[in-house]
């Protein structure tokens, strides 16, 4: 029983790797990782220059509300880590799937940078954006079962988003965690 357990166990580990899950992703040096991930508008940036209306500084500060001068300063970093390409003054998209592993010194913060988003989204309160927070005690095997839903859900997020036309930016934060510390 306890081998058959043992295997069942890291079965289930591989199951729930995102990492595993989704197509091979370009990774930082450590260099450049402490910069990116140090906000989360490096990301931003990174990714809003693949829909074509937002490829010149002065377009990106009026859709973000941000200084020019900072977004130049991001724009920089980005083109010289070779995630964006510049030409004619107009600003293209480089390798747009990066991951950061979950023993990476720097998930933490990115993970927390997305959060604070999501806080300040909700003072905009559009109508149209979805928060939801909850806290539930469950069976454990419906909280297994869970995890394996939104691992799913991760993955089938990242095939749709592959192939979909860049016309606006969204955030995508999904957190189910155990409260309990043992």
């Amino acid at each position: 029983q306890n081998y058959f357990k043992k295997d069942i166990d890291e079965l289930k580990e591989r199951h729930l790797n995102i990492q595993e899950r989704v197509p091979t992703a370009q990774k930082l040096s450590p260099e450049n990782q402490s910069v990116y991930y140090s906000s989360s508008l490096y990301a931003t940036i990174h990714i809003l220059i693949t829909i074509s209306g937002y490829r010149t500084t002065s377009k990106m500060s009026a859709a973000l509300g941000i200084e020019e001068s900072v977004i130049n300063e991001t724009v920089l970093f980005l083109i010289s880590s070779g995630l964006l390409i510049e030409k004619k003054g107009e600003l293209f998209p480089g390798p747009t799937q990066l991951h950061l592993s979950k023993d990476s010194p720097h998930i933490r913060q990115h993970h927390a940078n997305w959060r604070i988003s999501a806080i300040q989204s909700l003072s905009a309160n559009k109508t149209n954006d979805i928060h939801y927070s909850t806290v539930s005690s469950l069976s454990l095997s419906d909280a297994e079962a869970l995890k394996a839903k939104f691992v799913q859900v991760i993955q089938e997020y990242v095939e749709v988003i592959g192939p979909s036309k860049e016309e606006t930016l969204y955030n995508f934060n999904l957190d189910f965690y155990s409260l309990i510390k043992k």
